[in-house]
C-alpha cells in the first residue's frame, strides 16, 4: 500500500495528485494533535498531580505554564528552523524529542523533574503544528486548500476539547502519568509515517549559509518567558506592589522593543515580523491571539473549577468538555464545503460574535451551576 501511495504524482508547482498528499496530511495532523492535545490533557490531571507530588495550586500550574512558555518561544521560530535544518528533518527531529519528553513526564517522580521534562516536551512540540500546516500548503493545490485545513482543523481544533475527555478517562482508570505514556505509541507511529510519506528536504538553502539570529532569539526568549511568568505569578504575588512582578515587567517590554527594532533592522531576521504588513495575515494573527486566549484560558479554569469546587472526577470533567470537542469536529468537517461558497470573512465573524457570547455565559458559573 505505501508503494502505491508513494506513486502519487506531483504537478509542476510541486503541489502532489493522488493517494499521497492524504496520506501526507494524516501524517502532519497527526503529529500536530499530538502537541495541541498535550495542551490541554493535563488540564484534568492537575489535582492528581498536586496530591502526589505534594504541591500547591500554584506550583502545579507551572506544568502547564512551562509547556506554554515553551511553545510560545518556539512557534515564531519554526519557520527558521525548518528553513535551517530541512522541513521533514526538523519535523521528525520534534516528534522524536517530544515522544521521548512525553516518557520523562510519566516518569517524574517530583514537581521540578515533571516542569523540566514538561519545558521540553513544549520545546519539542512547539514546530509540529506550525510545520504540520506549513506542509500541508505546500501539498495540496490552492483549490483543494480549504479541504486539507478543514481536515488539519478536525484535529486542531477539536483536540483541547479531547484532551480533557482523554485525560479524566486516563487519570481515573490508569494514573495520571498515563497521560503522558499514552503519547508513546502514536509518537512511534507518526515518526514512522514520516519517514516514509514526507517529501524529502530540498538541497541547501540559503538560509543554512546566514548567520544565527542569537539576538533575536534572546530577545524573544526574555519577552516572551518574563511576560508569562508575569501572567502566572502575578496574581498570587499582588502584582506591581512585588518587586520581582515589576522587574519582570520592565525586562519584557524592554525585550519585546529590542526584538521588535532589531528583527525589522537585519535582513535575515529568525522571525519575519515584515509579513504583518500585509492586513490580512495582522488581521488573522491578532485573531488567533484573541480566540487562543478565550479558548485556552477557559480549558484551563472550567477543570480546575468543576474539580475543586464542583467535586467532579477527572472522568466527569472529561464529558463535560467532549461536547465541545464533537461540535467543533462537526463544524470544521461542513466549513471545508462551505469555504469555498461563503465568504470566509462572514464564517470568521460569526465564529467571533458566537465566541464571545459563550465567554460571557461561562462568566456567569458559580458553585450553584448544574451539570447540565
Amino acid at each position: 500500500m505505501a508503494t502505491n501511495i508513494k506513486r502519487s504524482s506531483f504537478d509542476q508547482f510541486g503541489y502532489v495528485h493522488g493517494p499521497l498528499k492524504w496520506a501526507i496530511a494524516f501524517t502532519a495532523s497527526l503529529g500536530a494533535i499530538l502537541e495541541v492535545i498535550d495542551t490541554s490533557i493535563v488540564n484534568v490531571a492537575l489535582t492528581d498531580i498536586q496530591a502526589s507530588l505534594g504541591a500547591t495550586v500554584s506550583e502545579v500550574g507551572w506544568v502547564v505554564t512551562g509547556y506554554a512558555i515553551a511553545n510560545v518561544v518556539l512557534i515564531p521560530l519554526s519557520a527558521w528552523l525548518g528553513d535551517y535544518f530541512g522541513r521533514k528533518t526538523y519535523f521528525i527531529f520534534s516528534l522524536i524529542g517530544f515522544t521521548l519528553a512525553s516518557v520523562l513526564c510519566g516518569l517524574a517522580f517530583n514537581l521540578p523533574m515533571l516542569v523540566f521534562s514538561r519545558i521540553l516536551q513544549g520545546l519539542c512540540g512547539g514546530g509540529l503544528l506550525a510545520k504540520a500546516q506549513a506542509i500541508l500548503f505546500e501539498t495540496f493545490p490552492p483549490a483543494e486548500q480549504g479541504l486539507a485545513q478543514a481536515v488539519f482543523g478536525v484535529g486542531v481544533i477539536a483536540g483541547p476539547a479531547i484532551g480533557p475527555t482523554l485525560g479524566g478517562f486516563l487519570v481515573d482508570g490508569l494514573g495520571w502519568r498515563w497521560i503522558f505514556f499514552v503519547n508513546i505509541p502514536f509518537g512511534i507511529v507518526a515518526v514512522a509515517m514520516s519517514f516514509m510519506f514526507l517529501p524529502k528536504d530540498k538541497d541547501k538553502s540559503e538560509t543554512q549559509s546566514q548567520a544565527v539570529d542569537w539576538f533575536g532569539i534572546g530577545f524573544l526568549v526574555i519577552a516572551i518567558g518574563c511576560m508569562q511568568t508575569l501572567l502566572e505569578e502575578g496574581e498570587k504575588e499582588d502584582w506591581f506592589s512585588s518587586g520581582f512582578i515589576t522587574t519582570l515587567a520592565i525586562a519584557s517590554i524592554i525585550g519585546l522593543g529590542l526584538f521588535i527594532w532589531y528583527e525589522l533592522k537585519i535582513d535575515h531576521p529568525a522571525v519575519d515580523l515584515r509579513v504583518l504588513r500585509h492586513r490580512s495575515l495582522a488581521a488573522g494573527s491578532v485573531l488567533s491571539a484573541v480566540v487562543g486566549m478565550g479558548l485556552y484560558g477557559t480549558l484551563f479554569a472550567v477543570p480546575i473549577f468543576a474539580q475543586s469546587v464542583l467535586h467532579f472526577t477527572a472522568t466527569q470533567t472529561g464529558l463535560l468538555l467532549a461536547p465541545g470537542a464533537l461540535a467543533s469536529a462537526i463544524v470544521m468537517v461542513l466549513l471545508g464545503k462551505l469555504s469555498s461558497k461563503i465568504d470566509a470573512r462572514f464564517l470568521i465573524a460569526m465564529g467571533a460574535v458566537g465566541s464571545s457570547g459563550v465567554m460571557f455565559q461561562l462568566a456567569a458559573i458559580t458553585p450553584q451551576t448544574e451539570y447540565r
